[in-house]
């Protein structure tokens, strides 16, 4: 993900558009290597993106979308994410405020309990690859569980305060300290591109 320096990852406006054409440039090569890409309903609803690959996906394959919802309320199937090139993907809605939606024919419903209910069932249907696009609470949740491997962090060149819990990764509570090793360091301009990974 795409945060300022002082921890944001959303803009004073409420929008996800951190991070330049070099940073979508990288996000493209993840969602190449993704089998399938997880983001969460508030995210999606607040920023409308494409989640496909942007240029030359791999045999003209995209990751298969999962959508995670904690409120169970529709999806507008006007969102981008049910326009080509997608031909199918998955909303996941907690089991606590399940329901049946009105979805395109080739989109399935689920419910789950934890995060890691959804991980278990893309990894018994095949779905090795995962990449978590968040958001902030959605990442907290994964992190919780151990889910998360590595992490891709863009540091972008502002700052603007505040008091907001816009963060990379919300929880309710601390987290068991979790600590990481970086394995690249690149410099681009103004931005730089951090991989870690997560020591077990």
């Amino acid at each position: 993900m795409a945060q300022s320096l002082d921890g944001h990852i959303i803009q004073p406006d409420g929008h996800w558009k951190l991070g330049s054409a070099e940073d979508k440039r990288r996000m493209d090569m993840l969602r190449k290597w993704a089998d399938a890409l997880i983001y969460s309903r508030k995210s999606l609803m607040a920023d409308n993106p494409n989640l496909f690959i942007r240029r030359n996906p791999k045999s003209g394959l995209h990751p298969v979308p999962i959508i995670v919802s904690f409120s169970g309320k529709p999806l507008p199937q006007s969102l981008r994410v049910f326009q080509k090139p997608h031909p199918s993907g998955e909303y996941w809605i907690h089991k606590s405020n399940f329901s049946k939606h009105s979805l395109p024919k080739s989109w399935k419903i689920y419910s789950f309990e934890t995060v890691a209910d959804i991980v278990h069932s893309l990894k018994e249907r095949n779905f090795y690859h995962l990449l978590l696009e968040g958001g902030g609470y959605l990442n907290g949740l994964f992190l919780q569980e151990n889910l998360i491997d590595e992490i891709f962090m863009t540091l972008v060149p502002y700052v603007w305060g505040g008091q907001s819990t816009d963060r990379m990764i919300v929880t309710k509570s601390f987290l068991q300290e979790k600590k990481l090793r970086l394995l690249s360091f690149h410099r681009r301009s103004d931005e730089i591109f951090l991989r870690y990974k997560i020591i077990p």
